[in-house]
């Protein structure tokens, strides 16, 4: 007797002819286009059409009649680090802590950084009425390549490419859109790495690599995964030691042109391993409208990382995935209680330990997918409408 084949994935994709026609990396790249450029056209409506509220300028930060035209200040606050990129977009090649009527408060941690803002301005050109859409542009556009690459990804390791769109849909990032933050350029460039790894392209994925780190340097952790994966090979381990390089050169050209590190300029306390994300699960069990937000967010990274677990045996498409996810989540154990303060802050910083575990979970059993798939999807949505409600 022959035994029925189980028909993968949810029940659109069991529709063989729909499946075939959705089976692109441009249905994909669609997709995640139609669900964020609802929320943003829906948040941009909801903050009084004023695209410069994504900056999230704070008047504790600025001096009010030296800024640039255009950008709306909120009153008694401080603000959020979307204001920081905003100010780099303007002039990434500064050197003072006071410009354009805003100080950066740690300027070698916040120009280490660049990527974004430097794609900015190069796009804007920097002219102060053109940034604040440039800014939001430039993350959407990362969605998208992220979902167009993840979905080249998947293919590769044999899945629909439709599953890649629950890389860009990861809740964390409507967080980081809606604030001008840097994680979705930053992860963007992350998976292209890994794609170009994917497919033996190592100098292509070195320069990836670089662009990333530069974007956000935790992706150095990244780099030396695929660098421990490629000792062996002379000449792979040098194309993977390239990025390393370029980061170190980076810091040093920074601490001397503002005279500190930008290590020590955003040092961190580090706690023992998952004490602060137990306490945040403890503290909102409550489950009042923020405190359920805050629950369900913990609680769906919990679910994710046991998910990544739950595949460990699967073979991902690079090997290397599997020593930066353990590298990654080393590192989100022990982010002190600052980070875990607030939602946005662990939601947008654990967004590469996501990104990494989404490219293994493209490998994992069809029944983890749909709990990935469900789990990603409820909580994006009640996100969404959450920062569009209460904007």
């Amino acid at each position: 007797m022959h035994s029925k084949r189980r028909a993968p994935g949810p029940p659109f994709l069991r529709m063989p002819k729909l499946r075939a026609a959705l089976n692109t990396p441009l249905a994909a790249a669609l997709i995640v286009g139609v669900l964020y450029g609802v929320f943003v056209v829906a948040l941009w409506n909801a903050r009084g059409r004023d695209i410069s509220r994504f900056v999230v300028a704070g008047e504790l930060g600025v001096d009010r009649e030296q800024l640039p035209e255009g950008l709306t200040v909120l009153p008694n606050s401080a603000g959020y680090d979307g204001l920081a990129f905003y100010r780099l977009a303007l002039d990434p090649f500064t050197g003072k802590k006071v410009d354009f009527g805003i100080s950066l408060d740690t300027p070698p941690y916040r120009h280490q950084r660049i990527g974004y803002p430097l794609l900015v301005w190069l796009l804007s050109g920097g002219k102060p009425l053109l940034v604040p859409w440039t800014l939001v542009l430039v993350n959407y556009a990362a969605l998208l390549v992220l979902a167009y690459a993840g979905a080249l990804l998947s293919q590769q390791s044999g899945r629909h490419a439709l599953w890649a769109v629950l890389i860009p849909l990861y809740p964390g990032f409507v967080h980081s859109i809606s604030r001008d933050l840097s994680e979705p350029v930053a992860c963007a460039f992350g998976l292209l790495a890994i794609l170009m790894a994917a497919r033996g392209r190592y100098t292509l994925c070195a320069t990836f690599l670089t662009c990333a780190i530069l974007t956000r340097e935790p992706f150095l952790l990244l780099a030396v995964a695929l660098a421990i994966v490629h000792l062996r090979s002379r000449p792979r381990r040098y194309v993977f030691l390239i990025p390393i390089a370029i980061y170190a050169a980076w810091q040093v050209i920074l601490t001397l042109h503002w005279g500190t590190s930008p290590l020590q300029a955003g040092a961190q306390p580090f706690t023992l391993p998952f004490t602060e994300y137990f306490q945040v699960l403890y503290e909102n069990r409550a489950f009042r409208r923020l405190a359920r937000l805050h629950f369900s967010q913990a609680l769906y990274l919990g679910i994710v990382v046991l998910l990544t677990l739950l595949s460990w045996r699967r073979f991902p498409a690079v090997p290397g995935t599997r020593i930066a996810w353990l590298l990654y989540l080393a590192l989100a154990s022990i982010l002190g209680p600052d980070i875990w303060a607030e939602d946005v802050g662990y939601m947008r910083i654990l967004s590469d330990l996501m990104m990494v575990s989404g490219t293994i979970l493209l490998g994992a059993s069809v029944r983890l997918r749909t709990v990935w798939l469900v789990t990603t999807g409820v909580l994006w949505y009640y996100l969404a409408a959450h920062l569009v409600e209460y904007s």
